[in-house]
């Protein structure tokens, strides 16, 4: 249903979607930054397939030919529930680029 992304029907030509009773409710799901897919850090479901959850991180965004926000600049913390339907969140968060390690989030 998902990628490792966390993006659905994002591959063309297929089938994917959110489905109930034979009807399809939602054939793509895609978060993009500045127009690129974000760059996968990593990803995991619970076992019981409720929740999956994916870390990703900014790609190098140019603006004007000029590097304006290099990679691993932004993490992001991406989830998706299944319970009663499906739900998605998003966080952002800062990151350092010594350390690689979060430094400010909301």
């Amino acid at each position: 249903m998902v990628d490792s992304h966390g993006d659905i029907g994002a591959s063309s030509g297929g089938t994917d979607g959110i489905f109930h009773a034979d009807t399809r409710y939602l054939s793509r799901l895609e978060m993009l930054v500045n127009g690129m897919q974000p760059l996968l850090l990593g990803s995991n479901v619970r076992d019981d397939n409720a929740v999956l959850t994916v870390d990703l991180t900014n790609p190098d965004i140019y603006y004007d030919k000029r590097l304006a926000l290099p990679k691993d600049t932004v993490h992001i913390l991406r989830t998706m529930f299944l319970w009663r339907g499906i739900a998605t969140s998003a966080s952002l968060c800062k990151t350092t680029a010594i350390f690689r390690s979060i430094s400010h989030c909301r």
